[in-house]
């Protein structure tokens, strides 16, 4: 059914300073519009496509209509998807049924705002806790929360972005390692004695900042490997790490919002993995997570483009050196990179510019290497961005995420 729509509100992209040729498919503003669908019965499924005055629609780009399932009942109405239904966010949670439990509207919880509830319990003695606000800058937690507040979401309510609700107050007993594996250091564990079980497990992820994992990881989460099933558990572990890049605000952030993002069923490369597509400028992709830990030969190896990443255009990083705490910004992808085909790529203007040996010299038949998009050693790949902030999925808390004794979930 072809209906009218009424542009509600806009949101204008800075590109973050970047020359917009540099980008391919440039997104200069979002737009919300409103437009009644007309009568369909409650719990249908809707498709919806925009149509521009030039005829081009949004499925052009997306390569599909957005999807939106009507609720079966009032009391089913989650207005603005996040898995918090509308009632309890205006009149509280009750996980038994006999009374308010979780006081959501007291929380600052919005039924027209996107909100995420995460409880961060921190090991008690650790050597490196996360950094703390101090004279007036924001530490670890404040800076995550400021990178969901300027999520490029428009809402129907008066607050754009997403609100992360952290509890940070809670410990939990010191362990030399943290696992999923249910071995020693178990998380589970440990989240058995320090979360509330009873009134926050369907409404609150759950992560533990520890001290050090029992695999060569940073953190773990339980949102299932291939990205089907979001979760709702995760960890930090990098207090006792020895290199120092681990203990900058910005790897602490970015690893927070990482393990957070699996949780949120987002993967590595967007919708085909690839854990370093040079194109996914994403918290997610290790091109950017680990830009600040990794060496400059490898930043040299593996360049993005430097005002996307260090939000400053002097900060250029064709030495391969990294800058210090400048500007720090961290960000899942809006959706912007320029489209790449690995196999007609020019090295000697690479990426963004600067020149790249894609291969690191191997054989093209040697796999996996970091140029290699969807993992199957073919070097032929076309690497595409993903827009991560309108693919978010609320649910985890809810499905429980997934865990399976055979291996360890996504990293």
């Amino acid at each position: 059914n072809e209906v009218p729509t009424v542009a509600h509100r806009a949101l204008k992209n800075e590109l973050y300073g970047t020359d917009p040729e540099a980008l391919g498919y440039p997104i200069y503003h979002w737009v919300s519009l409103i437009a009644e669908p007309g009568a369909h019965e409650l719990g249908s499924d809707l498709r919806i496509s925009v149509r521009n005055l030039d005829q081009r629609t949004s499925d052009e780009h997306t390569g599909e209509a957005f999807p939106y399932k009507l609720p079966i009942n009032e009391g089913a109405l989650d207005s603005d998807g996040d898995a918090l239904l509308d009632g309890w966010e205006r009149s509280g949670y009750d996980a038994g049924g006999d009374a308010v439990k979780v006081d959501l509207p007291e929380m600052g919880m919005d039924p027209h705002r996107p909100d995420i509830l995460l409880e961060v319990d921190i090991m008690e003695d650790l050597g490196r806790p996360p950094i703390p606000s101090a004279d007036g800058q924001p530490g670890t937690f404040e800076t995550a929360q400021a990178m969901f507040e300027n999520a490029p979401i428009l809402n129907h309510g008066g607050q754009k972005g997403i609100n992360l609700y952290l509890d940070t107050g809670g410990s939990v007993d010191f362990e030399e390692t943290l696992s999923m594996n249910r071995g020693d250091g178990n998380f589970y564990d440990l989240k058995k004695d320090g979360f509330d079980h009873v009134s926050r497990d369907k409404i609150f992820h759950y992560a533990i900042w520890g001290n050090r994992s029992d695999g060569q990881h940073t953190g773990e989460s339980d949102g299932e490997r291939w990205g089907q099933v979001p979760g709702d558990d995760f960890y930090v572990a990098i207090s006792d790490l020895d290199e120092e890049k681990y203990y900058t605000l910005r790897s602490q952030v970015e690893i927070l919002v990482h393990e957070l993002g699996h949780n949120l069923r987002q993967r590595h490369g967007g919708d085909l993995g690839g854990a370093r597509k040079a194109n996914h400028w994403s918290v997610m992709s290790y091109t950017w997570t680990f830009r600040s830990t990794d060496s400059d030969s490898s930043r040299l190896k593996e360049p993005t483009c430097a005002p996307i990443y260090w939000a400053d255009s002097e900060a250029t990083e064709s030495s391969g050196t990294a800058p210090s705490e400048v500007n720090v910004i961290v960000d899942y992808s809006h959706g912007m990179g320029a489209d790449i085909d690995e196999h007609n790529l020019d090295e000697a203007k690479g990426v963004c510019g600067v020149p790249i040996d894609w291969n690191h010299n191997r054989e093209i038949d040697e796999k996996p290497v970091h140029g290699d998009a969807d993992g199957d050693g073919d070097h032929g790949s076309e690497m595409s961005d993903f827009a991560n902030w309108r693919a978010l999925d609320y649910g985890g808390p809810e499905s429980g995420g997934l865990w399976k004794g055979w291996y360890a979930d996504d990293r």
